[in-house]
Formats: structure tokens, C-alpha cells, sequence
């Protein structure tokens, strides 16, 4: 069995910059899913770092770090995990998987623009962790199963690269704001 190495956001945006100004990731996960399991955590743990954070700046920063976090991990998602997976029994999940990132996305935007001194703020940052958390429940236990099903390690590995790849074209200084751009649709599945 390969060994694991963890691989959250925040090493995928300490990415060394290449001449083209693009980052690269600094380490190679060994499976796709296992990389995206540990995103999952990261996001748990920064969703109870808001919940925690005292003062408006230190939410606002709690969150601004979350919504990079979520950026990267919809890039790979979207970019690759989903239309690598994307078979006759998979597809139905998975339009329902990138309608509710549109959703998260939305919110996502929403909070960005209202910051954590508006009274409904903290409401949104809730609504938003109970769809972020469903979704990572339902991805978990019925999504990576049949994936694993269908794919060998070897596959799963060449996919975390693939995911990387994708994560890098991210803009490194503001990653939120490709997430801002892409709230008026559902990413295709192609």
C-alpha cells in the first residue's frame, strides 16, 4: 500500500512560483481521494476556526482562509476528480454535486461581500457549513467508495496529480476570487 502524504490547501498555496508567475505544488499526494479527504478535514477545521475566532477581523480572516480552501478544492473537484468519474451511476450524484457547489459558491460570495460585522453574516456562515458538511458526508460515503470500486491506486494517483496540476493555475495571491467568478452556473461534467 503506498504511503499517505497529507495535502491540504494551504500547502498547495504555499506553491513554489514558477517563471511564469504560476504556482506548482510543492508535494505530490499519493491518491486523489485520500487528498481530498484531508481537504475535508482542513475545511471542518476551519469552519470550527471561524465558529471560534474572537473579533470581527480574525473571523473575517478564519473565512477569507476557508474560502481559499474551498476554491482549490472545487477546482480539483470540478476540474477533474467529477469528469474523471463521471459513469452512467456516478453522473446523477454528480449534477447534484456541482449544483450544490453553485450554491456554496454563491453564499461564498455573498459573505465576501458582507463581511462579519452584518447582522446576517454569521447566519450565512452557518447555512453555508451545513450544505459544505452534507455534501462532504454524502461524498464520502457514497461517492469515494464506488470510486475506489472502480479505480486502481495507480489511477487514483495519476488523478491527485492531475488535481494539482489544475490547483496551480489558481491565482495564488487572492485564490476566493476565481470562486467570485464562477457563480452563475454549474460547472459541466465533460
Amino acid at each position: 500500500m503506498p504511503t499517505r502524504r497529507k495535502t491540504d490547501h494551504r500547502e498547495i498555496h504555499r506553491r513554489r512560483r514558477s517563471g511564469d508567475g504560476h504556482a506548482r505544488p510543492a508535494e505530490q499526494p499519493s491518491d486523489a481521494i485520500q487528498m481530498l479527504q484531508d481537504q475535508h478535514r482542513e475545511i471542518e477545521r476551519l469552519f470550527d476556526e471561524i465558529e471560534t475566532a474572537r473579533g470581527e477581523i480574525a473571523r473575517q480572516v478564519a473565512f477569507d482562509e476557508l474560502a481559499d480552501a474551498l476554491t482549490y478544492h472545487t477546482t480539483m473537484e470540478e476540474g477533474v476528480f467529477y469528469p474523471t468519474v463521471n459513469v452512467d451511476d456516478t453522473h446523477p450524484w454528480l449534477l447534484h454535486a456541482v449544483e450544490e457547489h453553485l450554491s456554496a459558491k454563491r453564499l461564498i460570495a455573498d459573505l465576501l461581500e458582507l463581511g462579519p460585522d452584518d447582522e446576517s453574516w454569521q447566519a450565512k456562515v452557518e447555512v453555508l457549513r451545513e450544505q459544505i458538511m452534507m455534501h462532504v458526508r454524502e461524498e464520502e460515503e457514497l461517492l469515494f467508495p464506488r470510486v475506489r470500486d472502480m479505480m486502481d491506486e495507480d489511477q487514483l494517483e495519476a488523478m491527485a496529480a492531475e488535481m494539482i496540476a489544475v490547483a496551480a493555475d489558481v491565482p495564488v495571491e487572492t485564490p476566493r476570487a476565481q470562486l467570485l467568478e464562477e457563480c452563475e452556473i454549474a460547472a459541466h461534467l465533460s
